[in-house]
């Protein structure tokens, strides 16, 4: 993904009943819900964590998302002279 890109994440996980999904961004954003949207505003890598809680317990599980600077289109004009 591009910085300054919205990125969908999404979370499954089976347990006991509710299931409660947070997320990290590794850029002090957060999110909550199996499906998250965040936005990373600089390039970089970030841990993203997914952490699930119930009755039973909480697991988290971690990703390294590299973010890549954001693309630009250089369009050359015509001058007249």
């Amino acid at each position: 993904p591009q910085a300054n890109q919205a990125i969908t994440f999404t979370g499954v996980a089976t347990g006991a009943l509710p299931l409660n999904y947070t997320w990290n961004f590794g850029d002090a954003g957060t999110g909550i819900g199996p499906i998250a949207t965040h936005t990373f505003l600089a390039p970089g890598p970030y841990t993203v964590t997914m952490t699930v809680n119930n009755i039973c317990g909480s697991t988290a599980i971690a990703n390294v998302v590299t973010v890549t600077p954001t693309a630009f289109v250089i369009t050359p004009t015509a001058s007249s002279s």
